[in-house]
C-alpha cells in the first residue's frame, strides 16, 4: 500500500495534513517541498524582518524594547524549530515508514483492538489541541483588531500620549510604509506571521502526540502477548498446531522483538525531538521572565499613579 494513501486512510491523517502545509511531509516530491519553504521563507522572514525594524525604531525607548523582546523571541524559537525540522526530516520519514510497518503486520485480533484504540486516542486529542491551540491564535488577532476598531476620533487625533504606539497589530513593526493608510495589509501579513508561529509548532507537537499514542499501543500490545502467551497461537511462525511450551516460547520471542522495535522507536523519538524541545523550553522560560517583568513594571505604575506618595525619599515600591 502506497504510504500516503495509508496515512489519508488512517487515524493519523491529522498529521499527514499538517506536516504537508508546512512542508515537513517527507513523502512529497523535492520540488513541492521547495516551493512551500519559498512561500514561507518569503512570507515569515520578511515578516521577522519586519519586526526586527521595529523593535530599531524604538531602541532608544527601554519599556517598548522589552515590550518587543517576546514576539521577537518567539519567532527566533520558531525559525530555529522549523530549520531543525527539515534537518530531522529523513528521522521523521523513518518514524512514519515503522508506523506503517508496525500497523500492516499480523496481529492478534486484541492486539489490533488495543492499537486502534491508542491511535484513536492520539486523532481525538491531537484534533482537540489543534482547535484550542489555534483558535486562541484567531482569538487574540481578532482582539487586536477591535483594539483598533474601536478607537475614537479623539484617540487617533492624538499623538502625544506614546509617538510609539501601534494599535491594531500583535507587535511592533516598522514596514516603512505609512501605519495607517496601509493598515489592513500589514494586519493581514502580521496576522499570517503569527498564526504561523503557533502553527509550526502544533504540527511539531500533533506529530509527537501521534508518535507518543503509537509508542502505548505497541508497548499495551506488547504486554496483552505476554499475559496471553500460552493461549495465543503465533502466526508469525507459520505454526498452527503447536504444544502449550512452543506456543509459550514462540510468542515470548515474538514479544521481545516487538519490545526491542519499540525501545527503538522510542529511542528515535527521542533524538528527533530532545533539541528543539530544549530550545522550545528554554526560550519560553525567557519569555516569560521577559513577560513576568512587564507585568511586575506595569503594577509599580498603577501603584504610583493610584497613589502620589507611594514612592517618596526615593523609595521605590515593590
Amino acid at each position: 500500500m502506497d504510504i500516503d494513501q495509508f496515512f489519508q486512510n488512517s487515524h493519523y491523517n491529522i498529521s499527514r495534513i499538517l506536516l504537508s502545509i508546512n512542508g515537513l511531509w517527507p513523502f512529497h516530491t523535492k520540488i513541492k517541498r521547495y516551493v512551500i519553504y519559498f512561500a514561507l521563507v518569503l512570507i515569515i522572514g520578511s515578516g521577522f524582518i519586519f519586526q526586527v525594524m521595529g523593535a530599531i525604531e524604538v531602541r532608544e525607548d527601554s519599556f517598548e524594547i522589552i515590550d518587543t523582546l517576546p514576539f521577537l523571541l518567539l519567532g527566533i524559537v520558531v525559525i530555529c524549530k522549523m530549520m531543525f525540522a527539515v534537518y530531522m526530516l529523513p528521522k521523521i520519514k523513518l518514524l512514519l515508514i515503522k508506523i506503517q510497518e508496525y500497523s500492516l503486520i499480523s496481529k492478534s485480533n486484541e492486539e489490533h483492538k488495543i492499537h486502534n484504540l491508542h491511535a484513536m486516542f492520539g486523532r481525538n486529542l491531537s484534533y482537540a489541541y489543534t482547535y484550542i491551540v489555534l483558535g486562541h491564535s484567531i482569538l487574540f488577532n481578532v482582539a487586536t483588531l477591535l483594539t483598533r476598531l474601536m478607537r475614537t476620533k479623539g484617540e487617533k487625533n492624538d499623538t502625544s500620549s506614546n509617538e510609539h504606539t501601534q494599535v491594531g497589530v500583535a507587535y511592533r513593526v516598522n514596514y516603512v510604509i505609512d501605519f495607517d493608510k496601509y493598515y489592513a495589509i500589514i494586519f493581514i501579513h502580521t496576522t499570517f506571521c503569527i498564526v504561523w508561529y503557533v502553527f509550526l509548532p502544533v504540527t511539531l507537537d500533533v506529530l509527537y502526540i501521534t508518535l507518543i499514542e503509537h509508542c502505548r499501543g505497541m508497548f499495551a500490545a506488547v504486554k496483552y502477548r505476554l499475559e496471553n502467551a500460552l493461549l495465543l497461537e503465533n502466526d508469525n511462525y507459520g505454526s498452527t498446531k503447536t504444544s502449550t511450551r512452543n506456543k509459550f516460547y514462540l510468542n515470548m520471542v515474538y514479544s521481545i522483538r516487538r519490545h526491542t522495535e519499540t525501545i527503538q522507536f522510542l529511542n528515535l523519538i527521542n533524538s528527533a525531538y530532545s533539541p528543539p524541545l530544549f530550545m522550545h523550553m528554554g526560550g519560553m522560560m525567557l519569555g516569560l521572565g521577559i513577560v513576568e517583568y512587564q507585568v511586575r513594571k506595569l503594577l509599580i505604575l498603577a501603584r504610583k499613579y493610584s497613589n502620589p506618595h507611594i514612592m517618596q525619599n526615593g523609595i521605590t515600591c515593590r
